[in-house]
């Protein structure tokens, strides 16, 4: 019987799948009490949210961010995590520094293995993912399983079900919106049907409904947009004649689709009856969603279903165009136009292009004809494309790379890429982070790092200037066209990276000892107008530098052990009754000198720095409030503080590593109870015992007696039992018998 596959068919392959998880989508939620406005502000506004999709996100008058990095194996019972929770901040205390002024609004890990995507803000909810709780029969927690959920805004509806749970915790996805409905977004690499062999699927989740939807299945190649809420997705795929069960006849081209998270059903239809009288497994034989958006068929290929009949430029029955197959690599997605390059069965270079939404959205876009000829390509060699970065300068295309560690824009002129000049000339290999323009300052800013820190450094540079700009020396009028280092600043490079909000850059600090705790530290760039110039980027530079270096090159021979000490006090602050408790354990325990290894000089010393005075009275002259107090340019917390707060316990194990760090270790005493009494302890000692012993042993006969007299008194008699035999009622028994 011959069987007709449309793709709103295909959908209910996953209706099982779907109902699950609209069941589980469906579900209670955890009793949070709701968090109260701040400053009379709103929680639930209708504005857009800013910067969805990494670890920060504004919305209305409130920051939502995850307070550090966390492992997915870290316990995340609801109500216990801090590190890794959910946290909000006001605008107006963000600003004003009071950084621990903070609320918890969903008390779990919020983690992804994929840094691509993170938390996401639309209408009153905010959805994130989070290691699962679940317990398999054995009571081991699966928390490899990734399960992706939401939350009011006020921390109320945070659920306790989910909407996906992924077997990977490093699923790529992304929640997006379209007509005021959220999708999830998300590609997995699964085998959905049990056929020995995983491969790609593109799902969307509507998270009103529950329904899983199967967008795309066995797709070979997939791209999001770097802007994160594009709810479109491209990807590729291949094309198979499916001779019987057989796939060996796949085609010598590719094709290229799209396909929105809102899609439900298509009104193409695909005639399989001739495989699936063939085969055994369930699995679709060919499940696509999206729409056509080039079609690499050739002169040489078979015109077949995939091809579709609407395509102009067939020639008879049996063959489209007059050109060898395309095979499409996409190679990047930036805001709603894909960059990716094409190559011709006939030539080996591949060429780049790019198209936009809005151009393969209009009626009546042919994915045969609308393929653009050579001579249209953006580049004629797309093999490095995967590193540049794409931007517009005065409504022209640009593109940055990085060539021999300088970074280098580039204009395109025939085809060709053409350097015109450095932008930054690095001797440390850079990474571009991310690109931003700042109105006050009338620049678009790129974000790098270099390598040489623990993690991400971070640096910017103008990119919108002339080639002049850059190759004279500075000036008042060009300063914003030197590349500048931001306070040595160290983030996690393996989290997301680093956000700018409200002019103050947000990362997870690899700085000194925070590098074993990966806490959310802020640098507050905001500058007398707005985002701080460079010029005033480089007065903070210095003062933070210059700092570093009198830490440095304290005099160690009239302060002892003085440069660590410092370095221990700029982190942590005042811990000189520690350092006072440490010197006397040296002379208790190791019977040294007070002042073997920190002085009275050295603590007068720290103390002159803790108070800013002395040596360190120039650095009472700038000073900022944080979190309520006063704190001075020879601070840790001038130059970046903390956003949120520690867990207890890693607040104590921070101070206990800087000590480590910076401190000379606690003695520890070997040496026993007998080693340390006086020689007059010693011999009134050993008389005691001696004394004790005798009339411990006098005791004991006294009581060995006593018990011996008291027991012959009471003591039970055992007698052994003899055994009865009743033989009244069984007579075969021959109890005089003997037994064998």
């Amino acid at each position: 019987m011959q069987k007709s596959i449309k793709k709103i068919i295909c959908l209910t392959v996953c209706s099982a799948m779907a109902a699950s998880v609209a069941l589980t989508a469906g579900c209670s939620y955890y009793g949070a009490k709701a968090l109260p406005e701040v400053n009379g502000d709103p929680i639930f506004v209708t504005e857009a949210a800013q910067s969805n999709g990494g670890f920060a996100v504004k919305k209305g008058a409130y920051i939502y961010f995850v307070n550090g990095t966390e492992v997915n194996t870290a316990i995340n019972d609801y109500g216990t995590p801090v590190k890794g929770a959910l946290m909000r901040i006001h605008e107006d205390d963000f600003a004003s520094r009071n950084y621990a002024k903070c609320d918890v609004v969903v008390p779990q890990i919020i983690y992804s293995g994929n840094t691509n995507a993170g938390i996401y803000v639309y209408g009153d909810y905010v959805y994130y993912a989070t290691p699962s709780t679940a317990k398999n029969s054995d009571g081991e927690v699966q928390n490899t399983l990734l399960e992706f959920k939401s939350a009011k805004l006020d921390g109320t509806q945070a659920m306790q079900g989910y909407y996906y749970q992924a077997t990977d915790n490093t699923v790529d996805y992304r929640y997006v919106e379209v007509d005021g409905t959220v999708y999830l977004l998300y590609a997995a690499s699964e085998d959905l049907y049990e056929t020995g062999s995983s491969v790609t699927n593109i799902h969307s989740v509507n998270t009103q409904t529950g329904e899983d939807v199967l967008l795309a299945y066995n797709v070979t190649s997939f791209i999001f947009d770097e802007n994160v809420e594009n709810a479109n997705v491209y990807y590729t795929m291949s094309v198979n004649r499916y001779i019987g069960s057989s796939n060996s006849s796949a085609e010598s081209y590719n094709q290229v689709y799209r396909v929105s998270a809102d899609v439900t059903e298509s009104d193409r239809e695909y005639d399989f009856s001739y495989v699936e009288e063939d085969r055994e497994s369930d699995a679709p034989v060919y499940l696509n969603m999206g729409e056509f958006v080039f079609d690499g068929i050739g002169a040489t290929n078979l015109l077949s279903q995939f091809n579709y009949e609407y395509h102009d430029g067939v020639d008879g029955e049996n063959t489209v165009s007059n050109h060898a197959p395309y095979t499409y690599t996409l190679s990047a997605y930036k805001d709603g136009t894909l960059y990716y390059s094409r190559k011709s069965a006939n030539d080996s270079k591949s060429f780049l292009f790019s198209v936009s939404d809005e151009q393969c959205g209009v009626e009546g876009w042919n994915a045969v004809t609308n393929n653009p000829s050579y001579t249209d390509c953006l580049l004629m060699d797309a093999s490095a494309v995967g590193s540049y970065e794409f931007v517009t300068v005065d409504d022209e295309l640009k593109v940055i790379s990085i060539t021999n560690n300088d970074i280098i824009m580039n204009s395109i002129k025939d085809g060709n890429l053409v350097a015109e000049f450095a932008i930054a000339a690095e001797t440390s290999t850079p990474t571009i982070l991310f690109t931003q323009a700042h109105d006050n300052l009338g620049h678009s800013y790129l974000y790098y790092s270099t390598t040489g820190g623990a993690g991400y450094t971070v640096n910017r540079v103008a990119y919108d200037g002339e080639k002049s700009d850059y190759t004279v020396y500075p000036t008042e009028e060009n300063l914003e066209y030197k590349y500048i280092n931001v306070l040595n600043v160290d983030a996690v490079s393996t989290w997301y990276v680093p956000e700018i909000i409200d002019n103050q850059l947000i990362y997870a600090s690899e700085v000194g000892v925070m590098d074993n705790y990966n806490y959310v530290e802020v640098c507050n760039l905001n500058g007398a107008n707005g985002m701080m110039s460079n010029d005033e980027i480089e007065a903070l530079n210095t003062k933070y530098t210059d700092l570093l270096k009198a830490i440095a090159e304290a005099d160690e021979e009239v302060y002892k052990g003085i440069s660590a000490v410092l370095n221990h006090s700029f982190y942590v602050g005042d811990d000189t009754d520690y350092i006072q408790e440490l010197r006397q354990a040296y002379v208790d325990i190791k019977d040294s000198d007070i002042d073997a290894y920190y002085t009275e000089a050295t603590i007068a010393e720290v103390k002159d720095f803790l108070a800013v005075e002395g040596n360190w009275a120039d650095y009472a002259t700038d000073s900022v409030t944080v979190n309520g107090k006063t704190v001075y340019a020879n601070s840790h917390d001038y130059y970046y503080a903390q956003l949120g707060f520690m867990a207890e316990a890693d607040v104590e194990a921070y101070v206990e590593s800087s000590r480590a760090s910076n401190l000379q270790a606690y003695p520890e005493d070997t040496s026993t109870w007998w080693e340390g009494l006086e020689t007059w302890a010693k011999v009134l000692f050993i008389v005691g015992v001696s004394l004790g012993g005798l009339l411990v042993l006098g005791a004991i006969a006294v009581l060995v007696i006593f018990l011996i007299k008291k027991n012959n008194t009471k003591r039970p008699v055992y007698k052994k039992a003899k055994r009865k035999i009743d033989t009244t009622d069984d007579k075969s028994i021959d109890v005089y018998s003997d037994e064998e």
